[in-house]
């Protein structure tokens, strides 16, 4: 149960790192607010949506697989891409590629500042387990 809590956490540590990267983003290209203005939080949205299918997915191979947490960060970063980029892509077409590249650059950036988080912790766990 521990595992599937530490999972939950990191995935919406993920959705936050993904949804500020977006504002960030549409910050420094000084992009109209309306429709654009409301990417992060769909996002964040979309973030939520693939958290369940993310555990159920997860929950389903750890029974044939052995699948660690990083591994869970990776499957949640390919769900959550097709969540996002192919509704989006489809619907407003070519001419927003430029958000659609951008979404994905920062959904594998959040993945792996959230995977460097995740070791780090791991690490400084371990070095402070030997004094307990």
């Amino acid at each position: 149960m521990l595992h599937y809590v530490k999972i939950t956490l990191l995935l919406m540590l993920y959705s936050v790192g993904v949804s500020v990267l977006m504002i960030i983003y549409i910050t420094i290209e000084k992009l109209p607010s309306g429709d654009v203005g409301m990417l992060p939080l769909v996002i964040f949205f979309i973030n939520l949506f693939a958290l369940p299918i993310t555990l159920l997915f997860t929950l389903i191979l750890r029974m044939k697989y052995s699948i660690d947490i990083i591994n869970t960060i990776w499957i949640n970063n390919a769900v959550f891409l097709v969540l996002a980029i192919y509704p989006f892509y489809f619907k407003h077409g070519v001419r927003d590629v430029s958000i659609s590249l951008a979404i994905i650059a920062f959904s594998i950036l959040s993945s792996g500042i959230t995977v460097a988080i995740y070791s780090s912790m791991q690490k400084v766990v371990k070095a402070f387990s030997k004094y307990f």
